[in-house]
């Protein structure tokens, strides 16, 4: 939905005035000593700069921990003082300096984390107005692009939300060594040249293909359309927020920035009747519409939805210590980044997970990151690797998290066994492990319903064939194998009534009622299922 342009954000200056607005009124001596000493305590002035300097160890840590590169046109990216009228901040509203971990000395806690400085360039915008480049400003974000106002003029208000979002998920961020409010200066091109002629453009050397950050800084070509366009804003900006302890320089895996990166992203907006349109992020899309240009479970299933149904190839899905590396240093591929939205977003959403895996969120540092993964994984990885493939294989644009995550079975079951398979969940283990080359004969019954509307559809373990699924009559029993190692994934077959499939490697049976897995809470009912084995 089309976003209505909005103003610039702009809040309120805050402190004192300036002195051409104090009032000049005779008063006695005494009080003019009183207010000479409350500004020598509390200070004055637009600066949002804490009074006393960072120590000089600080200074070189910030400086140490991030890349300094210059930018093609002389200047530019250098901190050299401009004149008066060309300073970046001269428009900005000011904050109160987070200096929570600096003394009145200026000298710094060593134990204390801390943010990179804020080495934003200053902003001419002279040259901003001679480039028809214009500026947009919000508390956590100044944007310059020069797109139309009514296509970006309410992004820095959005990002606003975002980080509040991120601010909930992770945790206030740190004070900054040099005292600055956490603040990002965004470009968004639609021609690079206009950026380049005001001396905005990072250096030959810092490509991109469609956005990229560095710092408190992110730049963004223009996208088709306005859901990508509001996405890959807000990926950035969250590139901005994961990184500004360490630069770069000591981040956890690219899997999981990447991966976070998307997840909160992924939005959807909510017009609440408010000038500024509400924001929900961290969203799993529920269709194309309104997330146009998205793509990301349409990415990871193009490869093996083309795949054979014979149980005897394996679906190209990566495994999941494919998709958790730690030692990737950049994306070469579009499936990469929808793998590790996908890992993230399953980290986030099912709820043993979830709570597993919450000490990452506090965890900045590579090394700790890494360590503490691996010791959450030791108990629950072998679960996970099955889960990873089984919910991906299963995904599509609403996908019901109550209902179609795995099911898994305690203990084995035995040749002969009747189990029951229900038809509002998804993937089911069916308890059954094979070795490679196995047989098995499957044996369906029972009726169960797979939708409510206009009146219940009543479906037997063949299906119904008033509609399909993936290439199946809705509500037809269809199974999978697991490898016992959670590697490899068979393409999913179709049993029915009945069947007798072979085993393509070593490994599990799960089995589920044919349906959409955003489709299931409308399904009752269950099938009763037998097998039998024989070598």
């Amino acid at each position: 939905m089309a976003v209505p342009p909005e103003e610039a954000v702009r809040l309120p200056k805050v402190g004192c005035p300036r002195k051409s607005q104090l009032p000049i009124t005779p008063i006695k001596m005494q009080g003019w000593l009183v207010v000479v000493m409350l500004l020598t305590v509390v200070g004055c002035g637009d600066s949002s700069q804490p009074s006393a300097p960072p120590s000089p160890k600080a200074e070189q840590q910030a400086s140490s921990s991030q890349p300094k590169f210059e930018s093609p046109v002389a200047g530019v990216f250098r901190k050299d003082t401009p004149p008066p009228e060309e300073v970046a901040g001269k428009n900005e509203p000011e904050y109160p300096a987070q200096v929570d971990a600096l003394h009145s000395d200026g000298s710094q806690d060593a134990n204390v984390q801390q943010r990179i400085a804020d080495d934003r360039p200053p902003l001419s915008e002279k040259r901003l107005q001679a480039n028809g480049i214009s500026r947009y400003d919000g508390r956590r974000l100044i944007l310059l692009s020069d797109l139309p106002a009514d296509k970006v003029a309410h992004l820095p208000a959005l990002a606003d939300q975002l980080f509040a979002a991120l601010e909930a998920h992770f945790g206030p961020l740190p004070p900054a060594s040099d005292g600055s409010e956490f603040k990002v200066t965004g470009h968004l091109m639609a021609d690079e040249n206009r950026f380049l002629a005001a001396g905005l453009m990072p250096p030959p050397g810092y490509t991109f293909r469609q956005g990229r950050h560095l710092d408190y800084q992110f730049w963004m070509y223009d996208q088709t359309e306005d859901y990508y366009r509001r996405h890959l804003l807000f990926h950035e900006f969250v590139h901005c927020f994961m990184t500004c302890e360490s630069g770069m320089q000591d981040i956890p895996p690219l899997w999981y920035i990447e991966g976070m990166a998307e997840y909160f992203a992924t939005h959807r907006l909510v017009p609440d009747g408010q000038s500024v349109a509400r924001a929900e992020f961290a969203v799993l899309p529920d269709g194309f519409e309104g997330f146009e240009g998205w793509g990301r479970i349409s990415e990871l299933k193009r490869q093996f939805r083309r795949s054979s149904t014979s149980t005897s190839e394996t679906l190209p899905i990566p495994s999941l210590p494919e998709v958790m590396p730690n030692t990737v240093a950049n994306f070469q591929a579009d499936d990469q980044y929808a793998a590790s939205w996908a890992l993230c977003w399953l980290l986030q959403t099912h709820p043993k997970y979830k709570s597993v895996f919450d000490p990452l969120i506090e965890l900045r540092r590579r090394d700790e990151f890494i360590g503490q993964n691996a010791a959450i994984l030791e108990s629950v990885e072998d679960q996970l690797r099955i889960d990873w493939l089984l919910t991906v294989e299963d995904l599509e644009e609403g996908f019901d998290a109550k209902r179609s995550f795995p099911v898994h079975r305690n203990g084995a079951s035995a040749s002969g066994s009747k189990l029951k398979v229900r038809a509002s969940y998804g993937w089911q283990d069916f308890g059954l492990q094979v070795s490679s080359g196995d047989s098995v004969r499957i044996t369906c019954d029972g009726c169960f319903s797979v939708n409510d509307k206009p009146t219940r559809w009543v479906s037997e373990p063949q299906g119904v064939s008033i509609e399909y699924h993936r290439r199946q009559p809705l509500g037809k029993v269809i199974g999978i194998w697991v490898a016992d190692d959670g590697l490899k994934i068979s393409p999913r077959f179709p049993i029915g009534r009945s069947a007798t499939v072979n085993a393509p490697f070593d490994g599990s049976l799960w089995l589920q009622v044919n349906d959409s897995s955003a489709s299931r809470h409308n399904n009752d009912g269950e099938v009763a299922v037998s097998f039998d084995t024989a070598q």
